[in-house]
């Protein structure tokens, strides 16, 4: 007889997952963990996308004028400002409570 595989699949923490329950698709909102993680799953979609768009621009498209600088100042712009954020993130971290910090290396808190 073929065995069945049940496969449960989670989409953000919510106050059950910190219960180690499961529950169905309706009734259950994100925790505030579940709400960031969901917030970090779309910047890395973001991210993904905006490179696979400048990895399909040639030198010319980098050239081109847009809002008065060339486009590749707006796209190293945009990456500056990225690492600057990044980085008042990590300063962040470093104030932030033992048991914060703690969390955060285990990968509970990003």
């Amino acid at each position: 007889m073929p065995s069945t595989r049940l496969y449960l699949v989670r989409h953000g923490a919510t106050q059950l997952t910190a219960e180690d329950r499961f529950a169905g698709a309706v009734g259950v909102d994100l925790s505030d963990e579940g709400r960031w993680q969901a917030d970090l799953d779309l910047l890395a979609d973001e991210h993904r996308q905006l490179r696979a768009t400048v990895d399909a621009l040639d030198e010319a498209d980098l050239d081109r004028v847009a809002g008065g600088r060339p486009l590749a100042w707006t796209i190293r712009g945009a990456a500056a400002h990225d690492l600057y954020h990044a980085g008042q993130i990590q300063l962040l971290k470093t104030l932030a409570p033992p048991s914060r910090r703690a969390a955060a290396r285990k990968g509970a808190v990003r």
